[in-house]
């Protein structure tokens, strides 16, 4: 009979945790600027200017991003996660039923192998908006394979 230790079946959550670094008016189709200094990495990603490469696992992405506007009603931003260029299942909104307020994106992700490429996109705009980097985060959950 073969016994099997219990750990050798657990797997460790690691996390990304990073903010946004735009300084500028958005456009729509914007790809939204990070800042490269993560406040916690040990996910094995990296960040670049503008995209995080991802490594092989399981990651849960969550992007909230704090919108600057001159009309806390009518202006808004959506944004949605990309991976490899392709838009993802769940959008980000400042808007909620006219009120001001965040929704973040998030997307459930699994690299098998190789890499792949996270960026955050504007998807929609209205008006003049700008991204407000204290209330702006992307956090990534990765499980290793």
């Amino acid at each position: 009979m073969t016994y099997t230790h219990e750990n050798e079946f657990k797997k460790e959550m690691k996390v990304l945790f990073t903010k946004t670094n735009s300084s500028a008016t958005i456009d729509l189709n914007d790809i939204v600027d990070l800042n490269t200094t993560a406040m916690y990495n040990n996910s094995g990603c990296t960040i670049n200017s503008n995209n995080i490469t991802l490594q092989p696992g399981y990651y849960l992405i969550t992007c909230c991003l704090g919108i600057n506007n001159a009309n806390s009603i009518s202006n808004y931003a959506d944004w949605n996660i990309l991976i490899d260029d392709v838009e993802q299942d769940t959008k980000g909104s400042s808007t909620q039923d006219n009120k001001v307020g965040i929704d973040g994106s998030t997307a459930a992700v699994f690299v098998g192998s190789g890499t792949k490429t996270l960026k955050i996109k504007i998807t929609a705009l209205g008006g003049t908006c700008s991204i407000n980097n204290d209330y702006s985060y992307i956090m990534i959950k990765k499980a290793d394979l």
